[in-house]
């Protein structure tokens, strides 16, 4: 596999991983929003 191939499969999972955990963050704080 080449390295430039490996390097943008990394990044994309980053991406993936972090926009996921930005989506919870901003959920959970709506739901903080609700409760206060």
């Amino acid at each position: 596999m080449p390295p430039l191939d490996r390097k943008t499969a990394e990044t994309s999972a980053f991406s993936f991983l972090t926009r996921n955990v930005l989506h919870e963050s901003n959920h959970c704080t709506l739901l903080g929003l609700q409760f206060f």
